[in-house]
């Protein structure tokens, strides 16, 4: 026999687990079990049975339950034989148990012995132990008795100890090298107890020994930044001293065991004081139990069942069940599927214990009058109601005098019948007002005094994230969940893990349509499932024959609140179907045909009822930004391609994206950073508007669209991606007007020539100019800034001077049919690099700093630091710093803020200048920076020969850990985060 009380009351006999039927009978077995080997009063079980509804004839049905007890206890026991593990005791009852019978006990004993086991050093039986105890543990130790006063103590022991063998079985697992093991255990741990500095210590080691110190000090600073954010402290000592010894490179911690967990030889744990050891009965004062009641009986909780644990939601349920405690009408809102009612369902589950009067589910999804909301809070409740009052008023008179939660569930369409309703029943100034309403709704329903929750979607995996890490995200924690309950049978390896991300990036980590997605796994494979979620996420729906309600497929889920919407809004929702990602009010005002001010407007009305989502500003300061979410957008792309209008509103998109495009500044002036900010807050409408011009339904037109995007695509580090629409535009105008064609020509030489792709570059640059343009022409200008931008600056950067000179001398022929001052004056920056080129650096130092007075009072920062490369070299390759620094700085102040580009090229000469001053630390952030910076854009590292051999000299100076210190702290800046450490310094 043995009793399995870490979960639900069970009592094990060979072949079978028994559950103890009633709630009388389990609650006293957990308190016979909490008290094992000890003696609990008659009054102490009559109690725990019966709570505060003890009955004359409670002592007699006593005896039938202990009786019922000892036959689960004892099966084998024959009449007339005295019991042997349910013992009378002088007035109560022991129950005999050992370690081997009573699971609380076994878990106990284990810890102890783990810990015994970890300070002796023996790894292995430590892990073993920690294993074995573990696995007994199924859930809330004593099952249904759990949250009765007197059982708290000791499942907060329990708890204490199952947590503490947690910890000791992953510092085994460190220990013993088995460091994957470690971290993925270790991750829900930590985001289940943030505080907890043990954990932290554990994954810091893990991560270091596993040769990711990065990651381990960016464990250490998240934790700081959680312990000073929430609770006000720094780390604590141990934390400190573990964080130092990775930054120094403590060689001890490679092959050591854990640092930070010391076990001592401390007392076994024993019960909290508030649990007494022997209760026991005089004839003075019978002792009992804490005087507080026990819950109400579950009976008073009607909620609907849920079979599955809830995953990624602990943050909310704590949130929200705070604000229930707190005011009386709490709103959750959100889109469609994203989880409302799950969550309020286990929000008043854990609220149960606090609302006495019960916890009532009232869904409001089949009602379809508005004025019946009451007749159904009646009848769901039950209670008997006055025939001289109206249904409203039988409900509040009610609620007034009793402490209960209404969960009003689905709220959407009877929007302002439940409001009324609401401020109806939580009048103020009705006696008692101890009852509160927990609803759920696509949008708040608009009460004074309504608190309201949004509810997002579970979170996604971080960009770039492999298969490797899905524990980091609930999306694809709840998805696995579900696919093994569709299919037991199957194998979570890589590719399964890769095909589950796409689908929860597919669904945007909606929990409803994942379920739906993850039911298709009796059919399909992960692969399957994950390509027909990304083609039409809206045919998803639940399999079989159950009940058919408006969440049975995704698209009727959606079409739900679709229908609630005005005329408006529904035509809105269809048109921004469009704008496939983040977009500006602008770009809504577009597409919509419609004034700002009447854009807005409609914007606001779908953020409010979740049809719509608040981005927020790609960037400090900027303007804010909308989507809908994959599946609403899919929805609403049906509905507009349905209609008439599709081909109407894309003109529309790409109208505005033309025009956006076409308010492109001069080249190189302090206007330049605020349109790359512009088409960043658009740049999916930017990019769908390509895919339509270019590949979809390619035209010429389209094709002009991509040159000037060229200053674009380079100043933010893109590419790649200029490269595949320049070709593309290229190939399109092959057959068209020459000046398009040359345009287009010089804008993919200048991407091909960053990128380090001369035999490529050269011909589409002589192909290009050999189309000149008439002077006057607007297109001298355009092809006079491709030159500058796009090949003097590239070959400059990648030190191909013969293509300088080249492409200077036909800068010198057009320069003559410009009318433009500031490209004139561009023109003698790059006439500074050719005669630095021709004639030395030094020849050119004069000429450099006349452009640059010239560019700074002109407002062309551009021309500044192209005609800083010749002082750059003299100061370089002199042993100058002194000179050069200055200069270096300046550049990076009139680059910088447009964006990365060339950035790269700057950092590494800062890094030579450092080196040179023997600031061998400095230096190593510094080339740290600049390799991550130009691989991260795709251009040459290093940019100079010489700093490889600087670079070497630094890493001689320094010792191996260091070095390897300060390299990785300069990959994880940006461009501007390294101007900003040089003015101000860095936080080591």
């Amino acid at each position: 026999m043995r009793v399995r009380d870490l979960g639900p009351l069970l009592v094990e006999q060979p072949g079978r687990d028994q559950p103890v039927v009633g709630t009388k009978g389990s609650a006293m077995l957990a308190l016979l079990t909490i008290h094992v080997n000890q003696q609990v009063s008659v009054d102490a079980l009559t109690e725990a049975a019966w709570g505060d509804h003890v009955s004359t004839g409670a002592a007699s049905t006593l005896l039938s339950h202990i009786w019922r007890l000892r036959q689960l206890l004892e099966p084998d026991r024959r009449s007339g034989d005295a019991p042997a593990v349910l013992l009378n005791d002088d007035g109560g009852y022991r129950l005999i148990g050992t370690a081997d019978t009573v699971d609380s006990l076994f878990l106990a004993h284990a810890s102890s012995r783990v810990r015994d086991d970890l300070a002796a050093g023996r790894l292995d039986a430590a892990r073993t132990g920690a294993d074995e105890a573990l696995d007994r543990w199924r859930g809330r130790p004593y099952g249904r008795a759990a949250d009765a006063d007197w059982a708290r103590p000791a499942v907060a022991r329990l708890d204490e100890l199952h947590q503490q063998l947690q910890e000791r079985r992953i510092a085994a697992l460190v220990g013993l090298g088995a460091l994957d093991t470690a971290l993925s255990d270790l991750r829900p741990l930590i985001a289940a107890l943030p505080f907890h500095e043990t954990l932290r210590a554990l994954q810091m080691e893990a991560l270091h020994r596993s040769g990711r110190t990065e990651q381990a000090l960016e464990s250490f600073q998240d934790a700081r930044r959680t312990l000073v954010d929430e609770i006000g402290i720094e780390p604590g000592h141990d934390l400190q001293t573990l964080h130092r010894r990775i930054l120094d490179g403590d060689p001890t911690l490679v092959a050591a065991a854990p640092a930070r967990v010391t076990v001592t030889a401390a007392k076994p744990a024993r019960l909290p004081a508030a649990i007494p050891a022997r209760v026991t009965v005089t004839a003075a004062e019978p002792a009992r139990l804490p005087a507080v009641s026990p819950p109400r009986p579950s009976a008073d909780v009607h909620l609907p069942p849920t079979m599955a644990a809830l995953i990624g939601r602990d943050v909310e349920v704590d949130r929200i069940r705070s604000l229930v405690a707190q005011h009386r009408l709490v709103t959750i809102s959100g889109p469609a599927g994203c989880g409302k009612t799950r969550l309020a369902v286990e929000v008043g589950r854990v609220l149960a214990e606090t609302f006495a009067d019960g916890v009532w589910f009232v869904d409001l999804v089949g009602v379809g009058d508005p004025a019946s909301i009451a007749d159904v809070v009646a009848s769901t409740i039950g209670f008997l109601p006055s025939a001289d009052a109206s249904s409203a008023d039988n409900v509040r008179r009610y609620l007034a005098t009793r402490r209960v939660l209404l969960l009003l569930d689905n709220c959407e369409h009877l929007l302002t019948a439940s409001a009324a309703f609401a401020e109806s029943v939580l009048d103020d100034d009705a006696p008692g007002a101890g009852s509160h309403i927990l609803a759920t709704s696509r949008e708040r329903l608009g009460v004074i005094g309504e608190i309201g929750w949004t509810l997002e979607p579970l979170a996604l995996p971080p960009a770039g994230t492999g298969a490797d890490d899905p524990a980091d995200s609930p999306a694809v924690q709840l998805m696995v969940q579900r696919l093994r309950a569709a299919d037991p049978t199957l194998e979570l390896d890589r590719a399964v893990m890769d095909a589950v991300i796409r689908i929860c990036v597919a669904l945007d980590g909606l929990p409803l349509p994942l379920e739906l997605a993850a039911a298709r796994a009796s059919a399909f494979s992960v692969a399957e499932i994950a390509d027909q979620v990304s083609t039409d996420p809206g045919r998803l729906r639940r399999p079989g024959r159950g009940a058919r309600d408006h969440r049975s497929t995704l698209h009727s889920t959606i079409d739900w609140s679709y229908q609630l919407l005005s005329e408006t809004e529904r035509i809105a929702h269809r048109r921004l179907s469009v704008l496939p990602g983040p977009f500006t009010g602008s770009a809504a005002a577009a597409v919509l045909g419609a004034g700002t001010d009447e854009a807005a407007d409609t914007v606001v009305e779908l953020v409010h009822r979740s049809m719509l989502q608040r981005v927020g500003p790609v960037r400090p300061g900027g303007r804010t930004t909308f989507r809908q979410l994959v599946t609403v957008r899919g929805h609403a792309a049906h509905a507009l391609h349905d209609g008439p209008e599709s081909n109407e509103i894309e003109d529309r998109r790409d109208g505005f994206v033309v025009d956006l495009i076409g308010r492109r500044p001069l080249l190189g002036t302090t206007g330049e950073p605020a349109w790359f900010d512009a088409l960043d807050d658009d740049h999916a409408a930017v990019r769908a508007t390509l895919t339509r011009q270019l590949v979809d339904r390619p035209t010429a037109a389209g094709g002009r669209l991509a040159a000037p995007l060229t200053f674009y695509w380079y100043y933010r580090g893109r590419l790649a991606e200029a490269t595949r629409w320049l070709t593309r535009a290229d190939e399109l105008l092959a057959d068209g007007d020459p000046q398009d064609r040359a345009v287009t020509g010089l804008a993919l030489a200048a991407i091909l020539t960053l990128q380090g792709r001369p035999e490529r570059a050269g011909p589409a640059m002589d192909a290009a100019l050999a189309v000149r343009p008439a002077p006057g022409e607007r297109r001298v200008d355009e092809i006079l800034e491709l030159l500058l931008i796009g090949l003097v600056a590239a070959c400059w950067v990648t030190d191909d001077h013969a293509l300088l000179i080249r492409t200077h001398g036909h800068l010198r022929e057009l320069i003559g049919d410009s009318e433009s001052d500031h490209l004139r004056l561009l023109v003698d920056a790059a006439d500074v690099m050719a005669t630095a080129v021709v004639g030395g650096p030094a020849s050119a130092v004069a000429a450099a700093v006349d452009v640059q007075h010239r560019a700074g009072a002109a407002g062309v920062p551009m021309a500044s630091w192209l005609a800083a490369g010749p002082p750059l070299a003299v100061a370089l390759f002199s042993g100058r710093p002194d000179i050069g620094i200055p200069w270096t700085e300046r550049c990076m102040a009139d680059h910088f803020p447009s964006g990365t580009g060339a950035g790269g090229a700057f950092i590494e000469t800062r890094a030579n200048f450092a080196a040179q001053q023997h600031d061998h630390p400095l230096a190593a952030r510094l080339y740290g920076a600049a390799h991550a910076i130009t691989r991260r854009v795709g251009m040459r590292w290093p940019w100079r020969e010489l700093s490889l051999q600087l670079l070497d000299e630094v890493r001689a100076a320094l010792p191996e850990h260091d070095f390897d210190r300060h390299w990785r702290a300069g990959r994880m800046l940006t461009p501007m985060g390294v101007l900003a450490g040089l003015r101000r310094g860095w936080d080591d």
